[in-house]
């Protein structure tokens, strides 16, 4: 395991007596709220993705397409031939669906940690924060750049525990750590770094997520464009299954 992790949950929390430049305590339910409304654009802003795969038999690469307006999200992944559709309901509720091939098939409806065909990613790398992720969530360390936030999944998932950095100041989860059967196995880890102000919020342009069972390593890069022309219906889950509406770089 990459010794630069922080392995246990336990060794997180003794942070939160320890960490140099604390501040005092913060209103968790409230700040969580302002990360999940940062995530959510009132406009479509659209990232050309170009993924790279690090595996132990080679690497690979392939394009694709992510477009976020409010909590929805709707992305094509071209050479694996995925699409992908995150949608919000009217009470809070969520639903992911997938579509793969040509068009033809009909969408599979999944969760947000369901790994995305053909790819080394899950739903959940292309998902905006929600506050609801968590089942009674707890800060475990703060300075006054960031927020170590974890908690057991709130959701149906693979993972027992989720641990979240949350910046101050641009209200972005910049890591991710993924524990899976007991809380010291952190299987997965995803970084977002290099991060820009679009349409006046922040999104990374890089991510990196390091695969612990597999040894895969994946990054994403992404060029983002504020207000872009996207079809209207682009997030009717009608349209998974038709051919891709929107070009590839």
């Amino acid at each position: 395991m990459n010794p630069r992790i922080v392995p246990t949950v336990a060794m997180v929390a003794l942070t939160a007596f320890a960490a140099p430049g604390a501040t005092p305590a913060t209103d968790l339910g409230a700040f969580l709220a302002e990360v999940e409304d940062a995530g959510r654009p009132e406009a479509p802003v659209r990232a050309d993705l170009h993924v790279r795969v690090k595996e132990a038999e080679g690497e690979r690469q392939y394009e694709g397409v992510a477009v976020y307006r409010g909590a929805n999200v709707y992305v094509d992944l071209g050479k694996p031939a995925v699409r992908l559709l995150i949608r919000a309901g009217d009470k809070g509720d969520e639903t992911v669906d997938q579509a793969y091939g040509d068009g033809t098939g009909s969408p599979v409806r999944g969760t947000a940690y369901d790994p995305i065909r053909g790819t080394t990613l899950i739903v959940d790398d292309f998902r905006p924060f929600r506050a609801r992720t968590l089942r009674m969530p707890q800060i475990t360390s703060e300075t006054k750049r960031t927020l170590l936030v974890s908690g057991a999944p709130a959701e149906v998932s693979p993972y027992v525990l989720l641990v979240y950095l949350l910046d101050r100041e641009t209200h972005l989860p910049t890591r991710v750590q993924y524990y899976e059967r007991i809380a010291s196995n952190l299987v997965r880890m995803r970084h977002d770094t290099d991060l820009v102000r679009i349409d006046g919020t922040w999104r990374p342009r890089r991510t990196e997520i390091e695969d612990y069972k597999t040894g895969a390593v994946t990054e994403i890069e992404r060029r983002w464009t504020a207000t872009p022309e996207v079809p209207p219906d682009l997030f009717d889950p009608a349209m998974l299954a038709t051919r891709s509406p929107l070009g590839h770089p």
